[in-house]
C-alpha cells in the first residue's frame, strides 16, 4: 500500500548513503523494516569506533603538538626580542631537556593541588634519600626534614653553565638528582660530584659567607634546591635542631678553610706539584685530600691555650673558626682575625712544625674557636705513601719558608741599627737589646738562640761603628 512506498524509499536512500546498496532486495515491509534497523544499527557501530581511533591518535599527538607550539613561541619571543642566536639555542635547550624529563607536565604544579599530607609523603618519596645524606641532617627530627623537602625548589642547569661562582654570597643549597657537576678553583676541575651528592651547605648556616669553588655543570643536570630563608623558617620551628647543626657545620667550614689554605700554602702546594709529576701508573694517592683527612678537629674554649712557648711543635695548627691572639714572652701579641673574613684560615706554626723547632709564642684563644691538629706522626705516613722524593720537596719548600722568615727578621735588624747608629752618649744598652727582641717578637719568625745571636753580632757591629753606646 502507501506505506510500502514510504519504506522501501526510506530504505533505499539509507543504503545509498550507507554504502550498502548491494544488498539483496527485501521480499516484503517486513525484511525492509529489519534492514533499516540494521542499516543505522552498522552506522552508528562504525561512527562509534572510527571516533575512538581517532580520539586516541589525536591524545597520542597531543604532546608533539604542544611540544611544536611551545618551541614555535619560543622562535617568536626570540625573534621578537632580538636574542642572539646563541642565547635563543640555550632557550630552545632548556625547554627541550625539560620536556623530554617531564613530558610536558610541571611537577611543581602537580604537588601544588596535592593536600599537604599528601604533598609531604610524594616529596619524601622523592628526596628524601637525598636530603638524608647530608651530614648534619642524617639524625634529624623526621618533622624537621619533612618540612624542608616540602621546600626544594627543581632547577635545571645546561652543560657548561655556571651554577654558582667562587667569592658570590652564598644564599642556597644544591642536591644533585640527576646529571654531573665540576668543582672549579682557580680554573682547575679538582672534584666532581654526581647523582645524590650535594653542595653550598655553609650557606644555609652562616651569614654572608663566600662561595669557595666554582660549580659548572657538565651535562643537563637536575638540581634541586633549598633557600637560606626557607631553611632559617624551618629552624625556627625546631629550634633544637640548630646547635646540633651548627656543631657540624663549623666543622665543615673549617675544613672548608683548612683546604683553601693547603692550595694556597707554598709548602703543601710544592708537595701536591711534586706528587703529580712523580705519580706511579695507576696510584690513586691524593695528597690533598689525604692531608685534609690527616688533620683532627677540636673545639676550644675563650682563654683556652693551644700551645705554649717553648713547647715542642709535634703538631701542625691550622686555625679554622673563631680568634686567637699569639703571645711571646714579653707579652707582646699579635692578634689573627678568622671570623671577620671567612675566605680562608690561618696556620698557627707553619714555620716552627717543619723546622722542628719549640714554639717561640703562646696561642691563646680569644673566643670559642674551631682548630684543627695534624699530628707529626700522621704527618711522616703521609710522606711515606707518598711519591718517592715527596718529603726532600717538602723540606725544600719549608726552607724558603724559612729563609724569607730569616730575611725579615734580618730586615728589621738592619733598620734598628741604621736608626741606632747615631746613638748618643747617653743610651743604655739594656734598652737597645729590648728594642732588638722587640723587633724580632713582632716578626714571629725567630727562636730565642735566633734573637741572642742577632742581638751580639748587631752589637759587636755597633761597637765597631760608633763609641758613644754604653
Amino acid at each position: 500500500g502507501f506505506w510500502n512506498f514510504y519504506v522501501f524509499a526510506f530504505a533505499w536512500a539509507l543504503k545509498l548513503m550507507s554504502d550498502m546498496g548491494n544488498l539483496p532486495e527485501p521480499a516484503d515491509w517486513r525484511q525492509q523494516l529489519f534492514e533499516i534497523v540494521f542499516t543505522i544499527a552498522s552506522v552508528l557501530v562504525l561512527a562509534y569506533v572510527l571516533g575512538s581511533i581517532v580520539s586516541l591518535i589525536g591524545s597520542l599527538n597531543s604532546g608533539t603538538e604542544q611540544y611544536r607550539s611551545l618551541m614555535t613561541g619560543l622562535n617568536v619571543f626570540a625573534r621578537n626580542k632580538q636574542l642572539p642566536q646563541p642565547l635563543a639555542q640555550k632557550i630552545r635547550n632548556y625547554h627541550r631537556h625539560l620536556w623530554s624529563r617531564q613530558g610536558g607536565v610541571d611537577d611543581s604544579d602537580m604537588l601544588a593541588r596535592l593536600p599537604s599530607r599528601l604533598r609531604t609523603e610524594v616529596s619524601m618519596h622523592l628526596n628524601g634519600d637525598i636530603i638524608s645524606k647530608v651530614p648534619f641532617f642524617k639524625d634529624a627530627n623526621p618533622g624537621f626534614l619533612h618540612c624542608l623537602v616540602v621546600r626544594l625548589r627543581p632547577e635545571i642547569y645546561l652543560p657548561d653553565e655556571v651554577v654558582v661562582s667562587a667569592g658570590d654570597i652564598g644564599t642556597e643549597m644544591f642536591f644533585i638528582s640527576q646529571g654531573v657537576v665540576e668543582v672549579v678553583v682557580r680554573d682547575q676541575v679538582v672534584r666532581t660530584l654526581t647523582e645524590g651528592h650535594f653542595f653550598g651547605e655553609i650557606a644555609l648556616l652562616f651569614e654572608n659567607v663566600n662561595r669557595t669553588a666554582t660549580i659548572r655543570a657538565a651535562t643537563y643536570c637536575d638540581l634541586f634546591v633549598l633557600s637560606k630563608e626557607d631553611f632559617d623558617q624551618v629552624l625556627r620551628m625546631f629550634p633544637q635542631q640548630r646547635q646540633a647543626i651548627q656543631g657540624i657545620a663549623d666543622e665543615r667550614l673549617s675544613r672548608d678553610h683548612l683546604r683553601s689554605a693547603l692550595a694556597v700554602s707554598s709548602v703543601f702546594a710544592a708537595a701536591a706539584e711534586h706528587q703529580e709529576q712523580h705519580r706511579a701508573p695507576h696510584d690513586d694517592f691524593d695528597l690533598m685530600n689525604e692531608l685534609l683527612g690527616a688533620f683532627v678537629c677540636r673545639q676550644f674554649n675563650d682563654d683556652e691555650s693551644v700551645f705554649t712557648i717553648g713547647s715542642e711543635s709535634d703538631q701542625l695548627w691550622f686555625l679554622g673558626l673563631g680568634r686567637v691572639s699569639l703571645v711571646s714572652a714579653e707579652g707582646a701579641a699579635r692578634v689573627v682575625k678568622v671570623t671577620d673574613v671567612l675566605s680562608s684560615g690561618v696556620f698557627l706554626n707553619e714555620a716552627e712544625f717543619f723546622a722542628g723547632r719549640p714554639a717561640n709564642c703562646s696561642c691563646l684563644c680569644s673566643k670559642k674557636a674551631m682548630v684543627l691538629s695534624m699530628s707529626r706522626s700522621a704527618y711522616a705516613q703521609l710522606l711515606e705513601r707518598g711519591a718517592p722524593g715527596l718529603q726532600s720537596a717538602i723540606k725544600t719548600a719549608a726552607a724558603r719558608i724559612r729563609s724569607v722568615y730569616d730575611a725579615a727578621a734580618r730586615s728589621s735588624l738592619r733598620n734598628l741599627r741604621s736608626e741606632m747608629c747615631p746613638a748618643s752618649p747617653g743610651t743604655r744598652m739594656s734598652s737597645f737589646v729590648a728594642r732588638i727582641k722587640q723587633v724580632c717578637d713582632e716578626t714571629h719568625s725567630v727562636s730565642p738562640q735566633d734573637v741572642a745571636e742577632a742581638t751580639k753580632y748587631l752589637v759587636d757591629m755597633l761597637h765597631r761603628t760608633s763609641s758613644g753606646l754604653t
